[in-house]
């Protein structure tokens, strides 16, 4: 017996005898996605989250990361909801890309293209608009590399000539890499000047009925993005409501707007 063996062996006995055991990470990932299955077809009973058949839906959701299970249910629905109109999807700071995968999945029956903007460097320098409470200096946190992001959609096999990853701080990375037409787009900038001028550069480009998803609206934390929302929906043509779930605030294009 190899000496790591041995010391797998001595590691899972002394564990066994507190109560825990180890676990391969696929087998834990299917054990989550079974459970999740059941969430799902609760929430299924409500028309609200009534989607199509997927089969790899309840392991995304699974593998969500500071989303919960309502919150990745709610960004399906309103998804669907914008696919009424045309145009691709758009997320705004992706981070490790589980909620990218999670929206991709839904897109592999159709022929739109997926958006994925984010610096890739961590958060950019906050400004007074932010009045962050929490002083720490948050310049280049939160960072995550880009091939996290590239396994996630090789996991749901999306089509490379549909998946735009655009590396950079925005607005800046998208002044030569833009879709033509948004329908829907998550926003999860978390500062305030990031976040205004990504709801400026959608409305550009998104038709009446389009839908914006606008992620940490709710918590204390980054109270610059209340700020900006409000300021966005004085100045464009967009109704606001916010759905029974701790973070998001979502923003509907009026037919009334210029498109």
């Amino acid at each position: 017996m190899l000496w790591t063996d041995t010391l797998k062996a001595l590691i899972q006995h002394r564990l066994a005898r507190r109560g825990y055991t180890f676990v391969n990470i696929e087998r834990m990932e299917a054990l989550m996605a079974d459970k999740m299955e059941d969430v799902i077809r609760l929430f299924s009973k409500s028309e609200e989250f009534l989607f199509p058949p997927n089969d790899m839906r309840a392991r995304l959701i699974a593998l969500l990361q500071g989303t919960s299970v309502l919150e990745g249910l709610f960004l399906l629905k309103y998804l669907y909801i914008s696919m009424n109109v045309e145009g691709d999807i758009c997320e705004f700071g992706v981070a490790q890309g589980a909620t990218s995968a999670l929206l991709a999945n839904e897109l592999l029956s159709t022929n739109r293209h997926i958006w994925l903007f984010d610096s890739f460097a961590g958060l950019p320098e906050p400004t007074a608009e932010d009045e962050l409470a929490d002083t720490r200096d948050w310049t280049g946190r939160m960072s995550s590399p880009r091939n996290q992001v590239e396994k996630r959609l090789c996991m749901v096999d999306f089509p490379r000539n549909r998946t735009h990853i655009i590396a950079g701080f925005f607005p800046e990375s998208a002044r030569n890499n833009a879709p033509n037409q948004i329908c829907f787009a998550y926003v999860d900038f978390d500062l305030y000047r990031s976040i205004r001028d990504a709801l400026r550069f959608i409305d550009a480009r998104m038709t009446s009925g389009g839908i914006i998803v606008v992620d940490d609206y709710g918590p204390p934390q980054f109270p610059g993005v209340r700020k900006a929302v409000h300021e966005f929906i004085s100045c464009y043509n967009f109704d606001i409501w916010i759905p029974d779930c701790e973070k998001f605030v979502v923003l509907s294009k009026r037919s009334d707007g210029r498109d």
